[in-house]
């Protein structure tokens, strides 16, 4: 995951983090809940166990990262009307 949503294409908190990483962090536990989608049932897993959680820090300043990933991997965009 992280080699395809690289920490820098969000920002200061990254796409994905382990939960062992995110609870290293020097943050408060409730601003790690505000900042990540950190809900059992929201969790990504690895095959060997490994869970992680995705930020959902997202806005226009950093939204056309994702786009850009989507479109190099050639999969469909479409900008839906405001």
């Amino acid at each position: 995951m992280e080699q395809i949503f690289p920490d820098e294409m969000q920002g200061s908190y990254g796409v994905v983090r382990s939960l062992d990483e995110l609870h290293e962090m020097e943050h408060d536990r409730k601003d790690l809940e505000t900042r990540y989608l950190m809900k059992e049932d929201e969790l990504l897993k690895t095959a060997d166990g490994v869970r992680f959680a995705v930020c959902n820090q997202w806005g226009a300043y950093n939204i056309p990262n994702i786009f850009r990933v989507m479109e190099k991997w050639g999969w469909n965009v479409i900008k839906d009307k405001e």
